[in-house]
């Protein structure tokens, strides 16, 4: 063994729902963090190309969530 213990106290069984690494696993599939959604819902409007960049970084938690985000993605860079 590698001398790992679990504790109980922070442990569940009964749940079919966790999140792991800012996603939520929940019945098997893989969602985006509500959290972070609001963030990007609350973003103020880009108006600088440094800004738009900016938007893209945080956008791009999504990209695995998104289709076709790599298009969207690419058009947004010519907008500032």
């Amino acid at each position: 063994m590698a001398g790992v213990t679990a504790n109980s106290k922070k442990c569940s069984t009964e749940s079919n729902s966790t999140k792991i690494r800012n996603h939520l696993v929940k019945d098997g599939l893989i969602y985006p963090n509500d959290e972070k959604v609001e963030v990007i819902r609350n973003w103020p409007t880009p108006k600088t190309k440094k800004q738009v960049k900016s938007f893209l970084g945080l956008t791009g938690y999504f990209k695995d969530h998104l289709y076709n985000y790599a298009a969207i993605a690419y058009a947004l860079t010519f907008l500032a």
